[in-house]
């Protein structure tokens, strides 16, 4: 193998090249959404939004009822998205105000999208892209680029603002300050041709010119130009206003040109001064006439007469609500956002229609008519509101009104009554237009810190959990962040007797279109009816008096036949009927006194029943009948309904059976309690015939039993089938079977899921998916048929919008509820229907793998009885917003420190005066049971405190006594107004596992804030104050905290601690990363101050100044063959997206640490920890991995896993990466300028080796323009790209390959020699490659 330099620059030695690299891959998205666009960029029958994040942009479609379903995603931009607006291709269809049409008529002939998304990115280009069709029935993005100007200076690079004509005339993007550059739009004709056509370059735009303006620039926006003297629009005319601000003043330019003439005509005005510029304007809304509303803070204005040189404003001050939240603010809460509700073309010729948005939530509706302005309440959303707000109904639905959430989940609401060709119910104005909750919009952001913990609760979790501090007050909460498929719970109800429920089938009641749910148990089968609109006032309880089904027994498996009839078999016996009432002519039941029915299954394609019996008539213990249905004459009764019955007999008890039909070959999988899985022919003519068995692997001295059978294919037509075994010992055994004349077993696999029992459950109408249950994990398995490691396993987690701290139990079993052709409303149609506990679930469930937060509020409900009233009324006290978080493992409790506003009633100072109301901020701290999601207890502190650091220190005194404390550390204001730090002892007074009280104990102040604590042992603690470290011990004697050395001076303030041994590791503001050790006397001579026996010794410390966040020093083996030196790697962010590797020697004082890699990241991350995250049934880490379980999070909600690297893997990764980069498809908005492009080879300046193939290792030289410290990076979010292709990246990285291949460079010259050997390693480089971006959640 050809050597690899390091990355670093450094010796190639042994001791720095064996870990030269670090791999970061984001594992949960961030939740902030900047804007939300009504944009239709499919199709115009296709009612679809986008939400825009910093550097991302997901597709949804508004369906039915306002809920939103995924279409698509774009992450791959490489720059952070600056600015979005909507761009119109076609104008609106005359026939818009019709009220009833088809889809299909608004459908254009040509097909072309209606609209487009426009956005401008950091890299400096203006961005146009729509969603087309691609050959495998999904979407693919369509973009053009357009560069904009390039200035030396940030304040002038146009990109930060961005306008779009109404019309689509025009386009105008500017800077923050100065430059301005106007873009005119080609004809509607021309823009629908080139799309039609499908022109390669194609573009919206025809011209550009930059022109410069006077002032900081604060917004821009098209006006609407006064109409014609036949009152008709002005379709010529552009204008274009600019809200700047020149020495203290708002001012409004403008800047106008005929669309029919050219750009080079555009004339800038003077500035019109509007206000003093008291603040900066928030808002500023285009309205008709050349008219605008412009929103400072709380105050709204309406100018008109800007094009006559003389504009006027007046106020409108109608919408003075009261503020939602008194003390967030001092001042009125200010305008946030607005929004044009869709409104028929009759309707816009009379009215304006806007809706206005306050950040506390209220929304206000505003409807002009000439000069006259009316405004009414319209409700309030129940969040904090940023920028990102839209109104996204259709011209058939009422207004829905979205939000995303600022530092809260978002929400979707109604407002109007929704489409129905029956009369609606008679109700009042007020009730008609009362907002309505459709669904919430998740947000968990800003994340200050994060925990990971197995949580015990009632259930013990199979992996770390990760823990967020989340949101603001009032909304504040401790996010449980989860990814895999969401199910939206759409009903559930409480029934005692579900908890002893072991299976269920949802069928159809086909004579009225209700839903028959079969519950089986132990003792017997409970039978409800329910109605297919979710209904809970009418469900009821079948009663068994008169019922044709068995309710005495254990159901063991039950269907609907394709004749309509219910098939049931228990375990005594098999009913058939048409119905749930017994009815003599036309109901079958065939009891089996001398045989007991172990497990049986139902084809109902083929009318075939097969049951596992003991004690059968059939020549041995076990038997496997097969019972033929009768289908020629289904009013035949008793046993004659059953056309025939053979048996073969089993050597061995079965467990588990399963059947399963291609081309007319009947099969049946048979597992026994001797670990064997039997594979037998079924055949309508004669007995089953046994074709092979096949022992199930388990551990040594075990037997893999299996409970239950699934078969999984993609295609009926399929000759490969994929049988899934659910084991006792908690695996997931799975074999391809082939269902030829001779059907055999093939490949077989087994998958680790958990401790406990696998069940499975298959949907009838999904032979491509089923579900599986074991302990607290509910996963959908689904396989696409292409070979047996294809199966995809994915968690399911249950949310519900009006419960957000929902905790998932166990799921006992599930089904699915029978399609909406059998039901007689859709609603329930499809859904997943779950037992857990004794609660029944339905839920919709998603087919897109997301982040599923589980929120659990800080805010404290309790019930106050009051004398007098009966019924209780419940007092909800808001939470406030936290912003540090501890698990406390001796209370078993999330412990939460957040800080509080409110408004306090205070005696006047006058006499005989009212109560002064004063606002205040104090911190208070949240004991949270892991059994529960409701804080138990609520420490509250003063107000001028702070918490920074959280500490769980206990003592034990005794075998049987132990004192267990939190340590809160942070600063306190004086009298004076100084500002001083104090450690505070805490001791939780604990009943049952629930914190319900606290005793304050002893407390020890500091100069300044104490910014963070660290434990060494039992008895020491660690203490960074200001600039200042000292430890502290606990005297066992006294009873008291003693100082166990001299304090320790450092350059910067500390901001975190983690402590290794006697190695106290320090992150400082300003200098990175400091390592100390605490040193005994008796062991490093007399120390320096003789007053102490310890002292604190410099060991090492960053080699360049960094300010820095968090740090972590992770587990892992010995990087040098010495074991004496003992090196240590920690990882460090800093404030200005890095994370850097260090590595520290510890043979001498004093030293400088090495820098490994460099890391240059989206975003900082503000927390880093080494954790057990990933399922069981995700597969190891690939060879070269060292470290692979540790995830950082940012402030905005990102969640980003990190793994460090050998050498050899490093090198593939780094020229898979390269490949990635050059890759147009893979890189669309980046490949032109790739940080790493093939050199000359002369080594000058920026260009040095870089690593090159993947079969056979060579080196390239390649120019760079990243330092040499970021080469040991790799972005696995850029390798995921790969993947995501169809195919699974196989054939897209080939063609990569042989596109390097045709190069005529250094890169090419190589690959061209090893073109063979690369092309044969692909399939194994993305097989490694799957495995390694999946080694988190």
């Amino acid at each position: 193998m050809t050597h690899q330099q390091p990355p670093n620059g450094g010796s190639s030695k042994g001791e720095t090249d064996t870990m030269v690299g670090i791999l970061t891959r984001t594992v949960a998205e961030s939740p902030v959404i900047r804007w939300i666009l009504h944009a239709r960029i499919r199709r115009k029958r296709y009612n679809d939004v986008v939400f825009v994040g910093d550097d991302f942009i997901h597709v949804k479609q508004v369906k039915e009822g306002g809920h939103l379903q995924h279409i698509a995603t774009k992450n791959d931009f490489d720059a952070r998205i600056r600015a979005a607006r909507t761009f119109s291709n076609v104008s609106d269809a005359p026939d818009e105000d019709l009220f009833f049409k088809t889809e299909d008529s608004e459908e254009h002939a040509d097909g072309i999208p209606p609209q487009c998304v426009v956005l401008t990115l950091e890299s400096n280009d203006l961005l146009f892209l729509y969603l087309a069709n691609d050959r495998n029935g999904g979407y693919r993005f369509i973009h053009q680029t357009l560069p904009m100007p390039t200035f030396d200076r940030l304040l002038f690079q146009p990109g930060e603002h961005l306008a779009v004509d109404p019309r689509s005339r025009a386009l105008a993007v500017a800077a923050n300050e100065r430059e301005v550059v106007i873009y005119s739009a080609k004809s509607e004709d021309r823009i629908r041709h080139e799309l039609h056509t499908g022109y390669q370059d194609w573009c919206p735009v025809s011209a550009q010119r930059p022109l410069p303006v006077e002032g900081v620039i604060q917004h821009i926006d098209f006006l609407y130009p006064p109409m014609d003297d036949n009152g008709a629009d002005d379709n010529d005319h552009v204008i274009l206003l600019l809200i700047v601000i020149v020495q203290r003043r708002i001012r409004a330019i403008w800047i106008d040109w005929y669309y029919s003439t050219d750009l080079h005509h555009a004339t800038v005005h003077t500035g019109q001064p509007l206000d003093d510029a008291q603040s900066v304007p928030g808002l500023l809304i285009p309205l008709r006439n050349a008219a605008f509303l412009l929103v400072n803070g709380s105050e709204i204005k309406r100018w008109k007469g800007l094009l006559s040189g003389s504009a006027s404003g007046q106020a409108i001050n109608s919408m003075n609500l009261a503020a939602s939240y008194p003390g967030a603010s001092p001042r009125r809460p200010a305008w946030a956002n607005w929004c044009r509700p869709r409104r028929g073309r009759s309707a816009r010729s009379d009215f304006e229609h806007l809706y206005l948005i306050r950040e506390d939530g209220q929304v206000y509706l505003v409807q002009m008519v000439g000069e006259k302005v009316e405004t009414s309440h319209a409700g309030e959303f129940d969040c904090h509101v940023g920028t990102a707000f839209a109104s996204l109904g259709d011209s058939r639905d009422p207004d829905i009104l979205a939000v995303a959430g600022d530092m809260s989940s978002g929400r979707i609401q109604s407002i109007g009554n929704w489409f129905t060709p029956l009369r609606p119910v008679d109700l009042s104005r007020d009730d008609t237009m009362e907002m309505e909750l459709i669904e919430t919009i998740p947000n968990w952001a800003s994340v200050t810190d994060m925990v990971v913990s197995t949580l015990p609760g009632k259930s013990q979790r199979p992996r770390d959990g990760v823990f967020l501090t989340s949101c603001r007050q009032p909304y504040g909460a401790i996010a449980e962040l989860r990814r895999g498929f969401e199910a939206r719970l759409a009903l559930y109800f409480q029934l005692s007797s579900l908890s002893s429920v072991t299976d269920i089938w949802a069928l159809p009641s086909l004579g009225v279109g209700h839903i028959l749910l079969v519950m089986s148990s132990p003792a017997g089968t409970q039978l409800l009816e329910m109605p297919a609109e979710a209904a809970l006032d009418e469900i009821k309880v079948i009663d068994d008096t008169a019922l044709a089904l068995d309710s005495s027994h254990r159901t063991l498996a039950a269907a609907v036949l394709e004749d309509a009839r219910l098939l049931q078999i228990t375990d005594s016996s098999i009913c058939l009927t048409p119905g749930t009432a017994a009815n003599f002519e036309d109901c079958a039941r065939i009891d089996r006194p001398t045989a007991s029915v172990i497990a049986a299954a139902i084809d109902t394609t083929q009318c075939i029943a097969v049951t596992a019996e003991r004690a059968a008539d059939c020549g041995s213990e076990f038997a496997l009948f097969c019972h033929q249905l009768r289908t020629d004459d289904s009013s035949a009764w008793d046993p004659s309904q059953l056309q025939s019955k053979t048996c073969c007999g089993l050597e061995s008890e079965p467990l588990s059976l399963v059947v399963f039909t291609h081309a007319s070959l009947t099969t049946c999988l048979v597992a026994t309690v001797e670990g064997q899985l039997g594979l037998i022919r079924i055949s309508p003519h004669g007995p089953p015939t046994t074709l092979m068995w096949k022992t199930i692997p388990a551990p040594q001295g075990t037997l893999g039993l299996c409970d239950n059978i699934i078969t999984l294919r993609n295609d009926p037509s399929d000759t490969t089938v994929l049988a899934t075994c659910g084991l006792r010992d908690g695996r997931l055994y799975t074999i391809v079977v082939n269902t030829s004349n001779d059907a055999t077993f093939g490949e077989d696999r087994t998958l680790d899921i958990s401790q406990s029992t696998v069940k499975l459950t298959q949907p009838s109408d999904a032979p491509s998916t089923a579900y599986a249950m074991s302990g607290l994990d509910t996963c959908l398995l689904s396989w696409d048929g292409r070979h047996i490691s294809s199966l995809n396993i994915q968690n399911i987690w249950v949310s519900d919008k009006l419960r957000p701290e929902l905790a998932q139990g166990p799921v006992l079993a599930c089904t699915h509820m029978p399609p909406a052709h059998l039901l007689s409303s859709p609603d329930l149609a499809g859904s997943l229907v779950m037992i857990s506990g004794d609660e029944f679930l339905v839920a919709t469930l998603d087919r897109m793998v997301t982040n599923v937060p589980r929120q659990i509020p800080l805010r404290k409900i309790r019930n106050e009885d009051e004398e007098g009233d009966e019924e209780e009324e419940e007092d909800v006290e808001e939470g406030g917003t936290p912003n540090r978080l501890l698990y406390a493992e001796k209370q078993r409790c999330l412990v939460s420190a957040s800080m509080r506003y409110g408004v306090r009633s205070f005696p006047s100072s006058l006499p005989h005066g009212k109560p002064e109301e004063r606002r205040q901020i104090w911190p208070e701290i949240d004991f949270i049971p892991s059994r529960s999601s409701a804080p138990s207890y609520t420490h509250q502190m003063q107000p001028g405190e702070r918490v920074y650091a959280l500490l769980e220190w206990s003592f034990k005194l005794s075998e049987d006594k132990t004192y267990s404390f939190i340590v809160v550390g942070g600063s306190y204001t004086r009298r004076d107004g100084s500002i001083r730090g104090r450690i505070t002892f805490l001791q939780p007074v604990n009943k049952s596992w629930r914190v319900e009280g606290v005793k304050e104990g002893q407390s020890i102040k500091f100069d300044g804030p104490v910014y963070a604590l660290a434990s060494i042992g039992e008895l020491i603690f660690i203490v960074c104050t200001g600039h200042t470290i000292v430890a502290y011990e606990f005297a066992t004697q006294e009873r008291k905290w003693e100082q166990l050395c001299a304090p320790f001076k450092i350059a910067s303030p500390g901001i975190h601690l983690s402590t290794t041994g006697m190695t106290i590791y320090v992150s400082t503001n300003d200098d990175s990363l400091v390592a100390l050790e605490l040193v005994s006397r008796l062991e490093g001579g007399a120390p320096a101050n003789p007053e102490y026996d310890f002292e604190l010794v410099a060991q090492t410390m960053a080699p360049r100044p960094d300010t820095s966040l968090h740090h972590l020093v992770p587990e892992l083996q010995n990087l040098s063959d010495d074991s004496t030196s003992q090196p240590s790697i920690s990882l460090t962010t800093t404030k200005h997206n890095q994370l850097l590797g260090l590595k520290h020697s510890f043979l001498t004082h004093a030293n400088s640490a090495e820098i490994l890699f460099e890391a240059r990241l989206p975003r900082s991350l503000t927390r880093l920890r080494q954790c057990n995250i990933r399922p069981r049934w995700k597969a190891a880490p690939p060879p070269g991995v060292l470290v692979d379980n540790i995830i950082g999070c940012a402030a905005d909600g990102t969640l980003m896993g990190v793994a460090l690297l050998d050498d050899k893997l490093w090198g593939r990764l780094s020229w898979l990466q390269r490949l990635c980069e050059w890759s147009e498809e893979l890189s669309p908005h980046s490949f032109q300028t790739p940080a790493y492009s093939v050199g000359e080879g002369n080594y000058v300046r920026d260009e040095r080796a870089m690593p090159i193939g993947f079969a056979s290792s060579g080196e390239v030289v390649m120019r760079a323009s990243k330092p040499r410290v970021q080469d040991g990076h790799i972005d696995g979010d850029v390798l995921v790209r790969l993947l995501r292709k169809n195919g699974g990246g196989v054939e897209m990285l080939k063609r990569v390959v042989r596109d390097v291949a045709a190069r005529e460079d250094q890169a090419g010259e190589w690959m061209r020699r090893h073109l063979e050997g690369e092309l044969e390693a692909v399939d194994e480089v993305v097989g490694m490659l799957r495995c390694l971006l999946d080694l988190w959640l």
